[in-house]
């Protein structure tokens, strides 16, 4: 019957308590018909003698007559408040059954399980059922359903006891008290001091404590339930007493440090029924009726805080919220400016089950069992009476349920063994934990080689005439490739290259670049890229402060290089191959360059080696370890930077005439490289990464994937990403090959499936952003010879490790993690087509590296439970660039090793039971786009720093098509007006293109949160100022016409003009290679280089010309070189081929 039907008279109308409201929240919420409530109680007494059950039926029907509220029901429809209405006359629902002799308890249990998932309407009353269960003349069951709405825990007792009562026939003394008085009292309470109160209370609160976000009320619920021993109950009583508190607050205490541990936070909130039968309402002990109210129990750890101190602070403040339990939980969350709190409840039972006063003369209570359900994932009951613990849990894992259990009950023992210990002192792993911790960083292996050199001298020999290079139609086998890398380092050397010293290299890729870098490894010294795609301001920077005495370059690229080295345009009229850059630039004997040099001033007399690397021992007494305030060792350029050009007539005349240069042989702990990542503070930081660190990672990487001469890997990485260092190292050890992609080309898929089938890559890197469109490339497939690809710099999506397994099913995919402090990668997970989850987990740690998920405090996480990854082991790098501080804070003392450092990477992980990590996010502002590291703060510094800002933000979302996007925003500078236009301009040419905003919003103030600091989230929308497209000239040719509509496509946008930039209305690297595949869908072939260099549709449709056919895949047995190589190129290959090169 629904409240529509129901016409009979009412009685009384009543409003809500403030968890009724939110119970018939949850009720309208499930659907309003009670078929998804879960808010059930039930009580089932056990009757032992005689009963009557018609007697039984009477007593049930006076009970209601007694508490008439017990017959209410819920209306909120058309109503501005929802109200309880009280029927004129209520029908008992009642139902008899008799057991049956066999299996009597079977049928029991079967029926009360049944009455219990009995839904009710709400707005249908009765809300409650009886069933009485006859098992024999002496035993009478009767079973009670409610739905929680009505009553409480509390009221158990007291119905039971009011319901024998009218069974024996004698009426209870005197008249029930009213439940509408509690009412009338709520509905009196002063709102504005509970807002207040609770305000205060919640104050500074930083989010909800979700144990198990996502998780829905959905299924039953199951239980797990353990006991405690007299010995526990007794102490857990014990130590109530000595900190002057009940048990309940010792449970609160413990309850909230596990929720601490298990979800790496210090400030945890969960939920508590409480009573709410104020001492001051007469007979408030004796209503029946729904009193209780959950309330927020806030549990606010301090590391030097022990237990006991904890107890007594919780203690007060439960205290000074007692007057304010009647604020219903919604309120709540709106007075603390927070939606959910809480996922979790606590509840600790003390009411007595059989009351006083039951016995009657009649039928005597006998067991007595009470059963609820509420909405939340998980609910721990404390029965401390009987000793009893119990964790109710639906939608989490059970495997998850049992290890919260278990971490409550080994936390609980913690705290008992030790209340006068400093809480952080409270291991939350248990001894098997440990041991298991331990087994995961078992990860010592010996190395063989300790230095790069010692890695690629032998092989230079063994491997001699095995092609080492492919370079479009170049070709360089390993001898020729060390000879010419040893004549350059020869000229190095003549400037004061080797060990602790620092070279510079800015050459586009290809053969020249990989022969630079080996020169420049051989003389000892180390090596610092320059990205060429990066403006020229920000490489001169980064030279500088790198402390570089060279820089080796090309004749294209070295004017404006050098101009930007020299803080001015390079000097007109020098000769081929010679830049002077000062009074004695050219004369050797005067410490300038000789012929074939550019020379300009800068930096160069720095060590180049990071602060930070205390401790560390350089042979020959070097002072070039990273010491604040060392000059460097003698013979220093004295601030001049030699820029050698290796294209340059001059330059080849004096390699030709050079003998190569010996093998240098730096110590282990000698730098190897130094590069350059995001910085928050506004300018780049420099990692410097020694030759033991690097050489550990690439013997790892070798006895994992086992690489062969018979094997080509690409070098398509950009030189500034630390992942580039090991396609040119790993190969030439092992022997193998480089085939270098075309500069721009790694961007491009189709050009990588063609070069990748044609030149037979069998290893390739991919971070996971470019895999995605490279695996939609209908060409990938001809990529046959793919054994292995590597993807790094971003989480690998488990949809994109499935996808790989159909594209490429004969190529293994790994996935491998690993921040520029810690030389390239220093974990490992095989990334099956079966991937499951939302990311790729990043595995286990590489050979002599540790892993470690510390909480807060620095302890151990347990299992499953998010916290900050910290590295540890040999491949740390020595710290940051002239950063002592940075370098301090982010490389700590291991208080888990015998002196060592660990490195805090600042991201969130977990470890799983088997040992394998998974990467969760960041516990900063650091995002990745397209695998580039971006620091928000040194966007935002950069912008602040121009002419006519007086402050800046940045922020880093999804833009069109779901790609990240950056957006800055400016405050301008009293009394000016910059144009967004010209501050993305000047952005541009300081910041690498993944850091260049797609817009500059100008804003009258930044939006600031309670605490005074910058609140992101409330930041304009960048949607409506990124320009729309449409303001530009519209097409006025086919090829114009084609390209708009492919720009506004991928872009998501409805239109846009021939002359708008693609990258200001939002493009990035990876909708750029969209663009490039829907325009040679649509007939035009451009490259995404070209989409870099022109930006517009009118200018991309001028440098388009028509799409090639795509060829036919190359046939087995078919030599994809035929045509292509020269003699000796050809014949190399064949001797690959047959594997006797």
């Amino acid at each position: 019957m629904t409240a529509q039907e129901n016409t009979g008279a009412i009685a009384d109308v009543l409003p809500l308590g403030p968890l009724q409201e939110g119970l018939l929240f949850h009720h309208v919420l499930a659907g309003g018909d009670g078929t998804g409530d879960v808010y059930n109680l039930q009580v089932r007494l056990e009757l032992l003698g005689p009963a009557d059950p018609r007697r039984l039926r009477r007593a049930a029907a006076a009970l209601l007559e007694r508490h008439p509220h017990l017959g209410a029901g819920f209306w909120h429809e058309d109503l501005d408040e929802p109200v309880q209405f009280v029927p004129a006359d209520t029908d008992v629902d009642w139902h008899l059954t008799a057991l049956p002799a066999e299996g009597a308890q079977a049928a029991e249990d079967r029926i009360a399980d049944a009455e219990f998932a009995h839904r009710f309407d709400l707005a249908a009353p009765p809300l409650l059922r009886f069933h009485a269960l006859t098992d024999g003349p002496d035993r009478t069951v009767l079973v009670v359903t409610a739905h929680h709405i009505l009553l409480d825990g509390w009221s158990l007792p007291l119905l039971v006891r009011d319901l024998l009562r009218l069974h024996a026939g004698g009426p209870p003394p005197g008249p029930a008290p009213r439940y509408r008085d509690h009412l009338a009292r709520l509905a009196h309470r002063d709102r504005d001091a509970d807002r207040a109160a609770w305000s205060a209370a919640l104050a500074g609160l930083d989010g909800p404590t979700l144990l198990a976000p996502g998780a829905g009320p959905a299924g039953t619920p199951r239980r797990i339930e353990r006991t405690l021993d007299a010995g526990t109950a007794k102490r857990l009583r014990a130590l109530a007493a000595a900190a002057g508190t009940g048990v309940n607050t010792v449970l609160q205490a413990v309850w909230g440090l596990t929720l601490g541990a298990a979800t790496g936070r210090t400030d945890t909130v969960f939920g508590q029924p409480f009573s709410g039968r104020p001492a001051d309402l007469p007979g408030a002990g004796d209503m029946v009726g729904l009193f209780t109210n959950t309330l927020p129990v806030r549990v606010r750890t301090r590391p030097g805080e022990t237990a006991l101190d904890l107890l007594r602070r919780l203690h007060l403040a439960q205290a000074d919220l007692l007057d304010h339990h009647g604020a219903g939980l919604a309120e709540i969350q709106r007075a603390a400016g927070h939606g959910t709190l809480f996922d979790t409840l606590l509840v600790v039972e003390n009411y007595p089950l059989v009351p006083a006063g039951a016995d009657t003369g009649g039928p005597r209570p006998g067991r007595v069992r009470v059963r609820d359900a509420t909405h939340y994932p998980v609910v721990l009951t404390a029965l401390p009476d009987e000793g009893l613990l119990r964790l109710d849990h639906r939608g989490v894992p059970e495997e998850d349920a049992h290890q919260v259990f278990d971490l409550f009950a080994h936390l609980l023992a913690r705290v008992l063994d030790a209340p006068d210990r400093p809480l952080r002192a409270l291991d939350p792993l248990t001894a098997d934990q440990h041991a298991a911790l331990r087994r995961h960083n078992d990860t010592a292996a010996p190395g063989l080689r300790t230095t790069l050199t010692a890695l690629l001298a032998p092989a230079a020999a063994v491997h001699a005439d095995r092609t080492a290079v492919v370079d479009g139609g170049r070709t360089l086998t390993h001898a020729r490739l060390h000879d010419d890398a040893g004549r350059l380092a020869a000229l190095l050397a003549g400037h004061g290259a080797g060990p602790e010293k620092v070279v510079a290299v800015a050459l586009p890729r290809g053969a020249d670049l990989v022969t630079a870098l080996l020169a420049v490894v051989r003389t000892g010294a180390a090596y610092l890229p320059l990205d060429t795609d990066h403006p020229p301001a920000r490489l001169a920077d980064t030279a500088a402060r790198a402390g570089a005495l060279a820089l080796v370059t090309d004749t294209a690229t070295a004017p404006v290089l050098a101009a930007a080295l020299a803080g001015g345009p390079a000097v007109p009229g020098a000769p081929p191959g010679v830049r002077p850059a000062g009074p004695d630039a050219g004369d050797p004997a005067a410490g300038g360059a000789p012929a074939g040099d550019t020379v300009v001033p800068g930096a160069g007399g720095g060590s180049g080696a990071p602060e930070g690397a205390r401790g560390t021992v350089v042979p020959g007494g070097a002072r070039g370890a990273g010491v604040p305030g060392d000059p460097g060792p003698a013979g220093a350029t004295g601030g001049r930077i030699p820029v050698v050009e290796v294209d340059a007539a001059a330059t080849r005349e004096r390699l030709a005439a050079a003998d190569p240069l010996p093998w240098a042989d730096p110590h282990p702990d000698g730098l190897a490289y130094t590069v350059f990542t995001s910085g928050s503070t506004g300018r780049p930081k420099g990692v410097g990464v020694t030759h033991r660190a690097l050489a550990n990672r690439l013997e790892w990487t070798q006895d994992r994937y086992r690489l062969t001469p018979a094997d080509r890997v690409a070098q398509k990485t950009p030189i500034g990403f630390d992942v580039a260092v090991w396609e040119f190292f790993w190969p030439l050890a092992a022997g193998a090959a480089i085939v270098t992609v075309p500069p721009g080309g790694h961007r491009d898929p189709a050009l990588l499936a063609d070069l990748f089938a044609d030149r037979g890559v069998t290893v390739c890197h991919f971070v996971p952003s470019l895999l995605r469109p490279f695996l939609a490339e209908p060409a990938a497939a001809r990529a046959r010879d793919l054994r292995l690809v590597i993807a790094s710099g971003e989480g690998l999506p488990a949809d994109l490790a499935r996808d790989f397994g159909r594209v490429l099913p004969g190529a293994g995919l790994e996935n491998l993690y690993g921040p520029t402090e810690a030389a390239i990668d220093v974990t490992s997970h095989t990334a099956g087509p079966d991937a499951c989850g939302a990311t790729v987990p990043i595995g286990a740690p590489v050979h002599n590296t540790v892993l470690h998920v510390l909480d807060p405090w620095l302890r151990p996480a347990p299992p499953g439970v998010p916290g900050e990854l910290y590295l540890g082991g040999v491949q740390l790098a020595r710290g940051y660039l002239g950063r002592p501080g940075l370098t301090a804070e982010r490389f700590v003392a291991d208080p888990f090793g015998d002196g060592g450092r660990l490195y805090r990477t600042g991201d969130l992980a977990r470890r799983l039971p088997d040992g394998t990590v998974v990467h969760l996010g960041r516990t900063d502002d650091q995002v990745k786009i397209n695998g580039v590291r971006v620091e928000p703060g040194e966007i935002e510094a950069a912008l602040a720093r121009l002419d006519g800002v007086a402050s800046a933000a940045a922020t880093v979302a999804a833009g069109p098509g779901g790609a990240p996007r950056v957006t800055a925003y400016a405050v301008p500078a009293a009394g000016a007006d910059p144009d967004p236009a010209a501050l993305r301009g000047a952005l541009a040419r300081v910041l690498p293109a993944a850091m260049v905003p797609a817009a500059v919003l100008l804003l009258d103030a930044l939006p600031l949160n309670a605490n005074g600091k910058l609140d992101r989230r409330a930041l304009p929308d960048p949607g409506p100022a990124v320009p729309a497209g449409g303001g530009g000239r519209p097409p006025r040719t086919s090829g114009e016409e084609t390209l708009c509509a492919a720009v506004a496509d991928v872009l998501g946008l409805d239109r846009v003009g021939a002359d708008t930039d693609f990258f200001a209305l939002g493009g990035d690297s990876i909708t750029a290679i969209r663009l490039v595949s829907r325009a040679r869908g649509a007939g035009l072939e451009f490259t995404v280089r070209d989409v870099f260099d022109h930006r517009t549709p009118e200018r991309l449709a001028a440098r388009a010309v028509p799409a090639a056919p795509e060829p036919d895949p190359v046939r087995d047995g078919e030599d994809p070189f035929a045509g292509l190589l020269d003699a000796e190129g050809a014949d190399a290959l064949h001797r690959l081929r047959e594997g006797d090169a």
